[in-house]
């Protein structure tokens, strides 16, 4: 009978052992599987990088990374706000400080269409709620942090939606990166529609040189430009009141001034740019993509040109589509 027991245990004994094997293979294998597939954004937020990052931190395409750039706000703001929005969404992203000026190393004039800090005036009581400091950018991660991770990572999802700055040094400055990008999702530029003098964009008109040595690279870009968002990021002052933000008050004040500013601008209510590529991240069999060509300049103009850089360009999508997955996002539906 002792006998029989002890190879009862020993046998238990094996078979733990088995189970414990699988399951640290298994965590080895998710480990390896991570580490071949990268998110990164790109962003400068922003009132509609909020959105953006909101929809992103809800789904299972949620970054590795988060890269703060100048364009709506100053370096320091949209830092910040980076910080805050991924400690207010939960996230598990890295948040890095990427450029902080554009490659001529103009000022960029960024006004208060966003609000005075970029979130709609929210910025403080956000800081006071998670007790986070100015001074938290500090902390961040560095630029060459971001190349050491595109390089250990075997395919980049990379998406824009700011100025092409960051990206644009990546690739000048660690070009063995340029391979490890499989794809690069950009909101940006206008083909009939702009919002900057010479018939440019904001983003784009930001850091134009970024513009022109992002389209002389090799990598797939897929493109969002105003023709787009103008007719299908738009939530109406009744799309936005509809939205129930009880679990984060601070995102209706958010799209409300994003709402007041456009509406000042001609537009019928918020225009939220930046949701659209991470819409298409998620759900790209909504959209019509289009393959055209674009010729750049260093003032950040793009035209269609036969000869110029071939890329992808998301041309419509449904029409509610945006108003049903940020409600969704926000009231937790």
């Amino acid at each position: 009978m002792q006998e029989d027991a002890a190879a009862n245990i020993a046998i238990s004994n094996e078979k733990v052992l088995i189970i414990i094997t699988r399951i640290i293979v298994y965590g080895c294998m998710r480990r390896q599987d991570s580490m071949k597939e990268m998110t990164i954004f790109d962003g400068d937020p922003g009132t509609d990088d909020a959105i953006a990052i909101k929809l992103l931190s809800l789904s299972s395409r949620e970054p590795q990374w988060c890269i703060s750039t100048f364009g709506n706000m100053t370096w320091d703001y949209t830092c910040l706000n980076m910080h805050l929005l991924s400690r207010a969404f939960g996230m598990k992203s890295r948040v890095a400080c990427g450029i902080h000026e554009p490659f001529d190393g103009q000022t960029v004039a960024c006004g208060d269409f966003h609000g005075p800090d970029g979130l709609g005036g929210t910025a403080e009581s956000l800081m006071q709620k998670f007790g986070i400091k100015k001074n938290i950018i500090d902390s961040s991660s560095s630029i060459a942090d971001i190349a050491q991770a595109i390089l250990s990572s075997e395919n980049v999802t990379y998406i824009v939606t700011g100025p092409l700055s960051t990206l644009a040094y990546l690739l000048s400055d660690y070009p063995d990166t340029e391979s490890h990008i499989g794809r690069v999702y950009i909101m940006g530029g206008g083909v009939r529609e702009f919002n900057k003098d010479g018939d440019r964009e904001y983003n784009f008109a930001g850091d134009g040189i970024a513009v022109k040595k992002v389209f002389s690279s090799s990598l797939d870009i897929t493109l969002f430009p105003l023709d787009i968002s103008h007719h299908f990021a738009i939530l109406t002052p009744q799309q936005i009141e509809s939205i129930d933000c009880t679990s984060m008050p601070f995102l209706h004040e958010v799209m409300n001034t994003n709402c007041r500013s456009n509406i000042d601008s001609g537009l019928p209510g918020a225009v939220l740019h930046d949701a659209l590529p991470v819409l298409y991240l998620l759900e790209p069999e909504k959209f019509k993509v289009e393959d055209m060509a674009f010729a750049t300049d260093n003032t950040g103009r793009i035209w269609l040109s036969e000869s110029g850089k071939k890329v992808h360009v998301a041309v419509s999508c449904p029409e509610n589509l945006l108003y049903e997955r940020v409600k969704g996002a926000i009231e937790g539906k």
